[in-house]
């Protein structure tokens, strides 16, 4: 360059025929490259040949073209949407101007009266600085007015450039043009008709871009979920993203539980509807700490929306005479579901929403009560009702079973009609099984009960689920005890009647008074069977059971007595009659053979019965007050304690194994004067009035038999004053009524 220029000096120094031929000489000397030797085509010819470079250019001639193509398209699309907004644009900025008349007279007329309330100023200074003052006023006028004209002039394009980013899927810029257009209303007086119409207009715009994006949220992408929470964050509708995100995200769950409720039965469809349930949670504990700050509210309220929305609710489905267990079964399955499902999240570092937009979503579109308490609150009617359902259930299942047992009672009764000789024995052991057996039964379906009650009410209905159980279970099953026993020993009294042997041979032979001790022991497992039932149940209730067990073993006990009353009835002491009647004294007569061995009998028992009493003592003493006759105002309280009686000489059982309460000698003495009285009774109220009727009875030797009784009566302390008064009128009627010889 340096050269160019001395040479370019030296010719305007010594001239030169031609500036212009030397100029190009000059430049062509110094910038010329032959196309052989420059250096861009050294690197060219390198590269590729001359041909393969004339194909590539061809391809890149061919791919501008056809990008210019395209790009024309662009702009033809571009230049038509403009031209549509320029003319809406057009008829905007036409109505603005109609609008800026009426401004303008405002203003002149707001000038007019500052000008008239604003005193002249007095000084230059005070001049000078009134003129700046209203300056800046009209400066801050005029930028606002330009802010009001920008922001009138983009609302008349923001429709159609939200339908264009809708068209194109672009949701995140159509979301902000809509957020920039919501902040110009600020410009505005937010009273005035213009902003209300543009808020209707933006409100319009929402809807569309609602529209658009919610159908999205069905895709469960998370990347798409991410996306649609952005573009809800952007135009302030957090809340709307919720709602949609947890519609899309339990829809299946309602799908499924409407098709359960339809063709399952109620245990399955509630299992169907837990298992969504928890795999619902599981899911949105992964995805929730990606979308919102607060992940646990999130999954809890999603759990709550999901439940508050099943159709048909739960509780409505589950109201139309579900069994009580069925609906316990249920409330065990839910509570077992809800320990276990897990709404602990991680917190993410950048969710979708941040902490205040999350904030105001979640109490936006929170259910008002916990998933937790949306379940379980539908079986708040069962608990409420509780007492009577668990009754009606009670009830019905023990129903139930009536048939069976009565089978089982009468095959029982239909067994003793053989004549084997242990029939009876097998029959009333059956009998103690068949009560037991029920007595388990019953305590079977108590338990369940209780286990029920837990379940459901949480244990705070024990007072109700024990009226329940005596109602429905206890107080029917004595009474089916009762009508068991009855006829058992009812059918026993008339079998051991139809076996008496003959009077005679009563007299004849020497036979213990209890003839069959495994029959005796079978009646007492029957009153075991009772006790067990008695002290379950306790109280008065089981009054009933527990006599009819007891007469069973008086019956079984008193079998071989009752045939020897029988015989003495038909073998009465009789007298001849004589046609002289001559008054000799008379003399006592001894008791009759039939009479001394029913009383040796009767002073026989306490020794046969002391070791079974003392090996069975809890069920020889329970409930003995009730057994006949078993109270005697006479016997001294101390009876009670363990000295040993008067009457009989039996041993005591040990401290440390004997049960707390009666002794062994007193529960002894009880049964033993309920055994005594019963004969005592029988004999004074009905036999030896019979006899008496006899016109041919002999008084005298029926007066002994009586007192001798009534001596046996008083060693056995079964003492009976009516029993010495009988003998003594009888006495007394023998010695006016004296023989004649």
């Amino acid at each position: 360059m340096h050269a160019w220029l001395a040479a370019l000096e030296d010719t305007a120094q010594h001239g030169a025929p031609s500036r212009v031929a030397w100029l190009q000489s000059a430049l062509a000397d110094t910038t010329h490259q032959t196309k052989s030797t420059g250096a861009w085509s050294a690197r060219l010819a390198a590269h590729a040949s001359p041909q393969q470079t004339a194909e590539q250019l061809y391809t890149l001639a061919e791919s501008l073209r056809t990008e210019q193509g395209v790009l024309t398209s662009k702009i033809s699309t571009q230049m038509s949407i403009a031209s549509d907004a320029v003319q809406e644009a057009a008829h905007r900025a036409e109505q603005l101007a109609q609008d800026a008349a009426p401004l303008r007279d405002a203003l002149a007329r707001t000038n007019a009266v500052y000008q008239a309330i604003t005193p002249a100023p007095s000084t230059p200074e005070a001049a000078a600085l009134a003129s700046l003052h209203m300056l800046a006023h009209a400066k801050d006028r005029m930028l606002h007015a330009r802010a009001v004209l920008q922001a009138a002039e983009s609302w008349s394009r923001v429709e159609p450039e939200m339908q264009a980013h809708l068209a194109e899927n672009d949701w995140e810029r159509a979301a902000q043009r809509l957020d920039g257009m919501e902040q110009t209303l600020q410009n505005f007086d937010p009273a005035s008709e213009y902003v209300t119409s543009r808020r209707v207009l933006l409100a319009q715009m929402l809807e569309t871009l609602d529209r658009a994006v919610a159908p999205a949220l069905a895709e469960a992408d998370l990347e798409t979920v991410l996306r649609c929470a952005s573009v809800y964050a952007s135009v302030h509708r957090p809340d709307w993203f919720l709602r949609h995100y947890i519609a899309a995200r339990t829809s299946p769950l309602q799908v499924a539980w409407a098709d359960a409720t339809a063709h399952k039965p109620p245990q399955e469809a509630v299992s169907i509807l837990i298992a969504n349930l928890a795999q619902l949670a599981q899911e949105e504990t992964r995805l929730a700490p990606r979308i919102v700050a607060h992940p646990q509210r999130q999954v809890a309220a999603l759990l709550g929306a999901a439940v508050d929305t099943l159709s048909p609710s739960l509780a409505t489905y589950i109201a139309h005479d579900v069994p009580l267990p069925t609906i316990v079964d249920i409330v065990a399955h839910v509570d077992e579901a809800m320990s276990t499902i897990s709404v602990a999240c991680t917190p993410c570092d950048a969710p979708a929403l941040d902490d205040e937009q999350c904030t105001r979503a979640l109490n936006a579109i929170a259910p008002p009560l916990p998933w937790s308490t949306c379940l379980t609150s539908a079986f708040k009617p069962y608990e409420d009702a509780y007492a009577e359902k668990e009754t009606q259930h009670l009830q019905s299942v023990f129903a139930h079973g009536a048939s069976a047992f009565a089978a089982q009672r009468d095959r029982i009764l239909v067994a003793t009609s053989d004549s084997a000789p242990d029939t009876w024995a097998r029959a009333v052991d059956s009998t103690a099984k068949l009560i037991a057996a029920q007595h388990k039964e019953v305590a079977n379906l108590r338990d369940a009960a209780a286990q029920r009650m837990r379940i459901l009410t949480k244990g705070t209905q024990a007072h109700a689920l024990h009226d329940a159980v005596h109602n429905a279970l206890y107080l029917p099953l004595v009474h089916r005890v009762a009508e068991t026993v009855h006829p058992l020993r009812e059918r026993y009294e008339r079998h051991a009647q139809s076996i008496a042997p003959t009077p005679d041979a009563l007299l004849v032979e020497d036979r213990d008074p209890i003839q069959d001790w495994d029959l005796v022991y079978a009646g007492l497992r029957v009153l075991d069977a009772a006790r067990t039932l008695g002290e379950d149940v306790g109280g008065d209730d089981v009054a009933e059971s527990t006599r009819a067990a007891q007469r069973l073993v008086l019956a079984l006990l008193l079998s071989h007595f009752w045939q020897q009353l029988d015989a003495y009835a038909h073998t009465a002491p009789r007298i001849e009659e004589s046609s002289q009647e001559v008054h000799i004294p008379l003399f006592s007569k001894s008791p009759s053979e039939c009479m001394v061995k029913l009383g040796e009998g009767l002073l026989n028992l306490p020794r046969l019965l002391e070791s079974v009493v003392a090996r069975e003592l809890p069920t020889f003493q329970y409930a003995m007050d009730a057994l006949p006759y078993a109270h005697d105002d006479s016997v001294s309280e101390t009876v009670r304690k363990s000295k040993p009686s008067r009457a009989l000489s039996i041993s005591v059982l040990d401290t440390d194994t004997r049960p707390e309460g009666y002794s062994a000698e007193h529960v002894l003495s009880v049964w033993l004067r309920s055994l005594t009285c019963t004969l005592v009774r029988a004999l004074q109220d009905e036999i030896v009035p019979r006899m008496v009727r006899t016109l041919h009875c002999d008084r005298a030797q029926l007066a002994a038999d009586v007192e001798y009784m009534s001596t046996i009566a008083s060693a056995l302390n079964a003492s009976s004053p009516q029993l010495l008064a009988l003998a003594a009128e009888l006495d007394t009627g023998k010695r006016r009524n004296g023989a004649s010889v």
